[in-house]
């Protein structure tokens, strides 16, 4: 009686939903809620990531443009140092040919883009000068030493090659200017490379910032005391460079995306940052200052990002991310209101549905309430050792009249005649049937010959030294009653699912139509990754349309009633013509038994069946060629059928799975498929009256294991 107060509760509860249907609920309004919130999490996400990626990729082309002009920088000081090796091996001084050969070896213009030439400055005291200018002019007579100054020694440009574009420069004397004179004493007196300030060579006629660079060299090498390198300083290798020139030759062949602007101590000695730069961004993503010394100098980098930075860089992901988001709340909410529309007619259904299970419940339950599961214990040949009293009830015999007996003697046929196959098939190889493998669902026999369905779970134990078997029995025979009267149930679902697939691609349809509208109207204006995008979205739609057509196909398996359920085909012309209509690739070979040849079949649904199973071989392989193999035995009441492949196996945790509706083991990017062709062979010999299991090793192929009742063949002869 407590049992009925409870079920008349539920009833009550149930109508009380009814009163509330045609209403959003506050889970309804949860779901929106949260719904939208993921979508605003994830565009922020995506943004804050993309920001991040941008910022490195701005940091990395700075950082490349930097190193780029401190390493240019460090080739010429190597140049330079170059040629005061050069004097120095010459005693202390070369001579003009000398200088020329060497500096034409350098191959400049190749080699050291940017930079005007490179010469020798002598540094000439007062009682020198008159000696020094003699052996000039010896070579050159119109040799000269310029401008005037008040400094008490020279310091002039004694050569530079090459002499054209630098003819201005010789005769030069450093010592008349302070940026030229001051980086001069103080490349002397540290003995290192140094550069000066910013000064306007008297070579460049458009007058634009330049600078010299110096390497000293001293009378006898190079010397740790500053005294004596004031001292025994002779002089320094040179190197004039127009700043603009430089820049060009060390950025030219970059592929860069930032401009660039470099000042020292204010003077601005190369800049990007205008409006004649058709690349200039006038309010850039990212903007940064360095400061890097370079011999002697600090040099202040403006690093800012340009317009082909901005155009590289733009992603609208984020903006798709968050109205893609908002477009699928919206659905969401439109599913919900339709949904509550809905609700009473479920829920008058449900409670139908509900008062004819309760009646089935209690009818089960009464059964259960006076049932125990029966217990029998067999040796590793099948001798019965011991039972308990609800397996003797079960199967109406004396416990004496079992123990000692074979236990086949409660299996009716195939399961009689199979059972020490499988026995030893398991001590020999560990190949799981029923032994250890979660329980079955067998046929028991009765001793007075009549027969009922069981859970049969059976497990191993090792007593005394002698390997036992436990057996938990079942008698499920009202259970099966139970799903008998649910069966209608269920062919109502599976209408409803029908229908609801139907009306799923009204709006497939129009998504597919408006992504192609939108696409032709854009067209101009959308970049790879839109297309990509909306290729993306194609694909999903043709995806979900497959997954319908493949719904339908499941719900109608069952109640097709075409004439291909009534004929009669010979089972090898059958497996031909299947092989035919999936025309393997070159290099698999399809074996199929010659016992098919002595059977008949209904084409249907049989040919459905194997048709699945050997394309999902050919499929799923893992090589270019390979071997399938389909097979049947004749057993009593049924055939067994069998489909063999030489593939890549399936791990032994998915076998139950693959046979789940929509389930696939590969991402559907890489194998097309709805995950239903499984489910659907399962189906079709679940309503047969048949059985199907996989036997599978990882890497060793994978047999598909039919157990076909006769009652859908037809003995005959051979084709």
């Amino acid at each position: 009686m407590a049992r009925l107060d409870q079920q008349v509760d539920d009833l009550t509860q149930t109508r009380k939903k009814m009163e509330l249907a045609g209403t959003l609920r506050w889970f309804h309004w949860l779901i929106v809620l949260s719904s939208l919130l993921l979508t605003f999490g994830a565009w922020y996400f995506s943004k804050t990531q993309l920001d991040a990626k941008i910022e490195v990729q701005f940091e990395r082309e700075m950082d490349q443009v930097v190193d780029l002009i401190v390493d240019r920088m460090k080739k010429y000081e190597d140049a330079l140092w170059s040629g005061v090796g050069l004097i120095q091996t010459t005693g202390g001084d070369a001579s003009f040919p000398e200088w020329e050969t060497f500096a034409t070896s350098l191959r400049i213009e190749e080699r050291y883009p940017g930079i005007n030439g490179i010469g020798v400055i002598h540094r000439v005291i007062p009682e020198q000068l008159d000696a020094y200018l003699e052996r000039q002019q010896a070579i050159r007579p119109d040799y000269a030493i310029h401008p005037p100054h008040q400094e008490t020694e020279y310091w002039p440009i004694t050569y530079v090659v090459p002499v054209g574009p630098n003819a201005k420069a010789i005769g030069l004397d450093m010592a008349h200017e302070t940026n030229r004179f001051t980086a001069g004493k103080k490349a002397r007196d540290t003995g290192l490379a140094q550069i000066t300030g910013p000064i306007t060579l008297v070579q460049d006629a458009a007058k634009t910032p330049g600078f010299l660079f110096y390497a000293p060299f001293y009378l006898g090498g190079r010397y740790e005391s500053l005294e004596v390198r004031q001292t025994e300083f002779v002089g320094m290798v040179y190197a004039p460079f127009i700043v603009n020139k430089l820049m060009e030759g060390v950025l030219a062949q970059h592929n860069r995306h930032i401009g660039l602007r470099m000042s020292d101590q204010g003077d601005v000695l190369y800049d990007e940052h205008t409006q004649a730069n058709l690349d200039f961004d006038s309010h850039p993503l990212f903007q940064k200052e360095v400061v890097i010394p370079l011999y002697g100098r600090d040099w202040l980098f403006d690093i800012r990002s340009t317009q082909a930075f901005r155009t590289a860089t733009f992603n609208n992901q984020p903006t798709i991310i968050l109205f893609g988001g908002l477009i699928i709340d919206g659905l969401l909410l439109v599913m919900f209101i339709l949904m509550s529309r809905g609700s009473r007619k479920a829920i008058t259904y449900a409670n139908e549905a509900n008062r004819q299970i309760v009646q089935g419940s209690q009818r089960l339950q009464a059964v259960m309430d006076t049932a125990v599961d029966g217990i029998i214990t067999i040796d590793d040949k099948g001798t019965i050792q011991d039972c308990n009293p609800a397996a003797s009830r079960i199967f109406g015999y004396s416990p004496e009249e079992m123990v000692g007996q074979n236990v086949k003697m409660l299996m009716p046929s195939p399961y009689h005649e199979e059972h020490d196959g499988y026995l030893n098939r398991y001590q020999e190889t560990g190949e799981q049937h029923i032994i250890g493998s979660g329980g079955r669902e067998l046929i028991g026999k009765r001793k007075d010959g009549t027969t009922f369905p069981m859970d049969l779970s059976v497990g191993e134990m090792l007593l005394e030294d002698q390997t036992l078997f436990s057996g938990l029995v079942r008698d499920i025979t009202e259970r099966k009653e139970a799903e008998e009267a649910l069966k209608a149930t269920n062919e109502e679902l599976e209408r409803f699912a029908y229908i609801a697939s139907h009306d799923l691609k009204a709006p497939l349809r129009v998504i597919d139509n408006a992504s192609k509208w939108l696409e032709e109207d854009l067209a101009e204006h959308l970049t790879h990754d839109n297309r990509e995008n909306m290729d993306l979205m194609r694909g999903r739609v043709k995806r979900m349309n497959k997954l319908l057509d493949d719904l339908l196909e499941y719900s109608r398996v069952g109640r097709a009633t075409d004439d291909r359920y009534q004929e009669q085909v010979n089972g090898i012309i059958l497996v031909e013509e299947i092989v035919e209509l999936l025309a393997p690739p070159e290099g698999f070979t399809i074996d199929v038994s010659p016992a098919f040849a002595s059977i008949q079949f209904l084409r249907m649904p049989l040919q459905q069946i194997l048709l699945n199973l050997i394309n999902n071989a050919l499929k799923h392989h893992d090589k270019a060629h390979g071997l399938i193999t389909i097979g049947v035995e004749e057993h009593i009441g049924h055939y067994r059928l069998t489909v063999t492949d030489d593939g890549p196996g399936i791990p032994q945790t998915f076998h139950e799975q693959v046979f789940d509706m929509f389930k696939t083991l590969k991402p559907r990017d890489q194998v097309e498929g709805s995950g239903m062709g499984l489910a659907m062979v399962k189906k079709h010999i679940d309503l047969a009256g048949g059985t199907v299991h996989l036997e599978s090793t990882e890497g060793q192929g994978s047999t598909f294991i039919i157990l076909w009742p006769k009652q859908h063949t037809m003995e005959g002869v051979p084709a």
